[in-house]
């Protein structure tokens, strides 16, 4: 009897039984090797998964950070453009006050140059008046020099006031430009340290909260009392430097820093109410 297995035929029963036991064995081991091969590539697929995973993140906190630094940069840039526009208007009123000033001491110049000339008419007058007495003593009144020299001596009072007035004015004129002078110094100043990307040197702030997970802090000041973003500043405990921070945002009362981890002192962390100054005041 011939049997037919798997397309080729079998010639006897032992041929038959030694066939069925090649093929019993066979088919366990295929199987296992099926389902490691399975288990690998899930294995790989999960790997290359967490990988673009973690991947995307890092993407996303990256797009963030820039996002961040291009809101502060513009911020940055509109502070200085609007400091050199105050800068500008500030000089413009002290040259249109230097002006008036000029004019003022021009005015009064000339009129004291005219209370002069007044009063040496008057003093000519007086002079003349005096010989005039002593002619018409013997020839006439004197009565009638009399109404001239009155007004002469209102035209002198009146003009003595106008240079008392004057004189105020150019007192006024010379104290607004002190004032105008002062506050064009004072925005130079700023926008000196805006430029350098420093905090300005009277800065005193304290921490308002410490973020420790994500290594950042905010401050309880912001634009108002003289942070500016970029900066470098000093986190102090008891007076001793602890740690030190790079502004990351300002706004006009708050602000947010980042710690820079190698500044910060072994065996201490930054507390809510540290003091912080600007790095170059610390080192003064």
């Amino acid at each position: 009897m011939n049997f037919l297995i798997a397309g080729s035929p079998v010639k006897s029963v032992a041929s038959f039984k030694h066939h069925l036991n090649d093929s019993h064995i066979m088919a366990p081991t295929f199987g296992t090797l099926a389902a490691l091969i399975l288990l690998l590539a899930a294995f790989v697929a999960n790997k290359n998964k967490e990988a673009i995973e973690e991947t995307n993140s890092v993407i996303a906190s990256e797009d963030k950070k820039y996002e961040r630094q291009t809101v502060t940069h513009e911020g940055l840039v509109a502070d200085i453009a609007g400091l050199v526009t105050d800068k500008e208007d500030a000089d413009a009123a002290r040259e249109a006050k230097q002006t008036d000033l000029d004019k003022q001491l021009a005015d009064n110049k000339a009129t004291q140059a005219e209370l002069a000339s007044k009063k040496a008419e008057a003093a000519s007058i007086e002079e003349e008046v005096a010989s005039a007495e002593d002619k018409l003593k013997t020839v006439g009144d004197p009565r009638d020099l009399a109404p001239k020299i009155e007004a002469l001596k209102m035209a002198v009072a009146g003009l003595e006031d106008d240079v008392a007035l004057i004189n105020a004015q150019v007192s006024k004129l010379l104290s607004d430009k002190k004032t105008t002078d002062s506050q064009a110094t004072e925005l130079k100043r700023v926008l000196s340290y805006r430029t350098k990307g420093m905090s300005q040197p009277t800065l005193r702030t304290r921490i308002n909260s410490v973020f420790r997970n994500y290594g950042f802090v905010t401050l309880a000041g912001g634009d108002g009392a003289g942070v500016v973003a970029g900066s470098k500043l000093s986190v102090l405990n008891n007076g001793e430097e602890i740690a030190q921070l790079r502004v990351t945002a300002v706004e006009a009362n708050s602000s947010s820093a980042n710690i820079i981890p190698s500044s910060l002192k072994a065996d201490t962390s930054i507390s809510i109410g540290d003091v912080v100054i600007p790095v170059e005041a610390g080192k003064n």
